[in-house]
């Protein structure tokens, strides 16, 4: 048989430390086992919560007796049980007020501690300060500002206790304090606060400046009607409501007054400007000058030279040995220069020059022009006339002066030119012959570049040289005006008579001519003329033996040779005046052929290149070429047109040809001619 083992039962036991509520219960389980082992434990609280924890803790939710039951189970599965019951005491709360105070005050502390059943026995203070008290409501004086962790420890009738820790503040006292830089009667004294506080804020400051003025600024500021010592007193207050003060004794000192004269002066003058300024007590021993156009000086008495004219704000700052100020502003005027000037001048010897003045003022006016020719002769005046005796550079000065006295002085050459000469020099007194005039002045300085001319008829030119034909005779005031680039101008004048001139013409005594054929020249001629020259246009001759010239009125001539002729015919009056006519003269030939051609040679080959029927002139023509079997290869009806030896086109063979014409000459006269015309290639 097998054996049987019996397993002991645990034997039970446990204990509890908690009797005050809010304070977690502790249970230590003390079962124990004969042999074996404890495996489970199982803890009821007896308020509807578990545990399986050896030995548990646990917090009741309120005061009052709990039935505690713990069941224990060996490692064989045994099992015994225990229960007990727990009485769980009401636990004080711990509570309190006290007053927030400044530093300084005494904080009390007020007790406000309950318990719900049983009463509380004692209380114990601890002041975070090294103080404590075991009084039920205590108070306490802090050495110092600061946050203080203070703690109240009270016990009940059943020894149950509760602590409250609670941050106390002990508020700081403002320090009050204050600078202020210059103290000056009548200057606004600016009072800035310096007070400082541990920790909160100052938010209120009170002011008593001593001169019957209060401020509640923190950084105010007053002034004082008079010297003195002063008591000025600042009460600050913090955000909490702590106060401090502080007195302190100010001196106000007096303060100067500033002057100084202001000069009004011309640009380009140094201003020299005074100080005038005085302080009934100490000395002044600081000036700054601002003259206004960005310049400054700290001399006392300093000279300044402006750059532009205008108005200028002058101000003069000084200050006392207590640092006191005044400050004055004057207006001081910079009068503008005038600029001097005139417009720049050339002009002539013996013409009045006129000054232009140019003159300018920026503001103000020019009231005086006084003038200097650098001769010893001056004037007044604006705008003088002035006539220099000699030429060349002239210097002149200009002294201007305005309305304020301030001057400025221009000097300058003019130049006096030398005008030209004007000299007229003319050829030729006969109407209808051309009078030649002919510029013969004289330049001097410069050039001439203008000439005006007036012949005293109304006509006018402005050629140096120029042709003119009178259409009248008479007497004519003849006037040349000469100009020169430097625009002086010279004037000449002269009488010239102009002479009538005849007028030239002739006719033929017949108007047909031909060579050999004697015609006379009928002169018709008005004027009247008293010789005569004729040239009958053989040649350029002018001798009056040769036979183609005559000096007779009605002269006869025949010519040798055909052609256009020019004839001439010149004519003289009494005063030496001629005219002159040329007409064309037609010298015919009777007509005539050449008999020999040589077709084709051109301009340097034979003479006759063509066959042509010579004379002429012809209102009828016929014109007509054979060859020897009496064909016509050529035929034409224009006097200009020949034969060129061409048959169709092409050079007919050397030989002997004939020809045949037909002509009726101008004068109506009849001609009819043949014959034989060789061609030579």
């Amino acid at each position: 048989s097998n054996p049987l083992t019996v397993y002991p039962e645990p034997i039970m036991d446990f204990a509890t430390t908690a009797e005050c509520f809010s304070d977690s219960a502790h249970f230590f389980d003390n079962s124990t086992i004969a042999f074996g082992s404890l495996s489970i434990w199982q803890w009821d609280f007896g308020d509807g919560t578990f545990s399986y924890e050896q030995n548990p803790a646990h917090l009741y939710s309120g005061p009052g007796t709990y039935t505690i039951s713990l069941k224990v189970y060996s490692d064989a599965g045994c099992l015994d049980s225990l229960s007990k019951t727990l009485d769980v005491q009401p636990a004080p709360e711990s509570n309190f007020s006290f007053t927030e105070i400044c530093f300084n005050e005494l904080t009390e502390f007020t007790d406000s501690s309950a318990i719900s059943s049983g009463s509380i026995v004692s209380w114990d203070w601890f002041f975070d300060d090294g103080n404590s008290d075991t009084t039920q409501n205590s108070t306490n004086l802090y050495a110092q500002a600061g946050v203080y962790d203070v703690m109240l420890v009270v016990t009940s009738s059943f020894d149950c206790k509760d602590t409250l820790v609670v941050a106390v503040e002990v508020h700081p006292l403002p320090e009050p304090n204050f600078i202020n830089a210059v103290n000056c009667v009548g200057q606004a004294i600016n009072f800035l606060d310096s007070s400082v506080i541990a920790s909160d804020s100052i938010v209120d400051w009170s002011w008593n400046f001593g001169n019957g003025f209060l401020s509640g600024n923190q950084n105010p500021s007053t002034n004082y009607s008079s010297d003195g010592v002063y008591t000025v007193k600042l009460i600050t207050t913090s955000d909490f409501g702590c106060q401090d003060s502080l007195e302190k004794n100010i001196t106000i000192d007096p303060n100067p007054v500033a002057d100084f004269n202001n000069p009004d002066t011309c640009l380009n003058i140094i201003s020299n400007f005074i100080d005038n300024s005085s302080v009934t007590s100490g000395i002044i021993n600081s000036w700054l000058w601002k003259f206004g156009d960005g310049d400054t000086s700290s001399t006392q008495n300093p000279g300044h030279l402006y750059k532009s004219d205008s108005s200028f704000n002058v101000t003069l700052v000084i200050s006392t040995n207590a640092g006191c100020n005044d400050t004055i502003t004057k207006a001081v005027s910079i009068f503008p220069i005038p600029v001097a000037g005139f417009a720049e001048i050339e002009s002539c010897r013996n013409e009045p020059v006129a000054f232009v003045d140019v003159s300018s003022i920026a503001s103000g006016s020019i009231v005086n022009w006084n003038w200097d020719f650098g001769n010893g002769d001056t004037a007044q005046g604006q705008f003088p006339v002035y006539l220099f005796n000699g030429d060349g550079d002239q210097s002149v000065e200009l002294i201007v002066e305005s309305n304020f006295g301030c001057k400025d002085t221009f000097v300058d050459d003019i130049m006096i030119y030398r005008p030209p000469i004007a000299i007229i020099s003319g050829l030729g007194d006969c109407e209808n012959d051309g009078t030649e005039f002919i510029d013969a002045s004289i330049e001097t300085d410069g050039n001439i570049v203008k000439w005006n001319w007036d012949l005293g008829n109304g006509y006018k030119d402005t050629l140096q040289e120029f042709k003119y034909l009178f259409d009248t005779s008479g007497v004519f005031t003849i006037k040349l005006i000469v100009e020169s680039d430097l625009g002086c101008k010279d004037t000449a004048q002269l009488k010239l008579t102009v002479n009538p001139s005849p007028d030239a013409d002739f006719t033929l005594s017949d108007h047909i001519v031909y060579v050999d054929k004697i015609i006379q020249l009928l002169d018709a001629s008005s004027g009247p003329p008293t010789s005569w020259f004729w040239n009958f246009g053989d040649s350029l001759d002018v001798d009056a033996n040769s036979e183609n010239t005559s000096i007779l009125q009605n002269p006869d001539h025949w010519w040798y040779y055909p052609g256009v002729k020019n004839v001439l015919l010149v004519v003289y009056n009494q005063f030496g005046c001629l005219d002159s006519v040329i007409k064309d003269v037609i010298v015919k030939l009777d007509p005539g052929i050449n008999t020999v051609i040589t077709p084709g040679q051109g301009a340097g080959g034979r003479e006759n290149t063509f066959l042509n029927v010579r004379g002429g002139s012809y209102i009828e023509f016929d014109l007509k070429v054979f060859n020897e079997w009496g064909e016509v290869i050529f035929k034409t009806t224009d006097p200009l047109q020949g034969w060129d030896g061409t048959y169709k086109g092409k050079f007919v063979p050397n030989g002997v040809y004939i020809y045949q014409y037909h002509v009726v000459r101008d004068d109506h006269q009849v001609f009819d001619g043949h014959g034989n015309v060789t061609v030579i290639r």
